[in-house]
């Protein structure tokens, strides 16, 4: 004989529900947000490597840099200004792609200032 309780609803299992619209929704904001993080690794992945090419490409070739610019030779200038100008470059290139990223998620969430 089964035990009464068995025949209580709850006992049958979870009754398999259809999707939620906020489930679908977090769904929706995680891909979103997975698909942001990815796009943002792939950013600063390139920006590093322009900074690495930057910073090492012309120190290794200083010597054969031999060349006058604006008056200094080109090694000189690239270490005292072109480095430091191209970083800044990098920064300003990166906030740039990270402002029109965050527009860009803001306006799909429906979020808003």
């Amino acid at each position: 004989m089964p035990h009464p309780a068995s025949n209580h609803p709850a006992s049958a299992g979870p009754a398999p529900s259809p999707a939620t619209p906020s489930h679908d929704i977090r769904t929706v904001q995680r891909r979103g947000q997975h698909r942001s993080w990815r796009a943002n690794g792939l950013q600063i992945t390139a920006l590093l490597l322009a900074w690495l090419a930057i910073t090492f490409i012309p120190a290794y070739f200083a010597r054969d840099l031999i060349f006058s610019f604006l008056g200094w030779p080109f090694s000189f200038w690239m270490a005292a200004y072109g480095a430091p100008f191209a970083y800044l470059i990098i920064i300003g290139l990166y906030a740039i792609l990270r402002n029109r990223a965050d527009r860009a998620a803001r306006d799909q969430t429906g979020g808003g200032d």
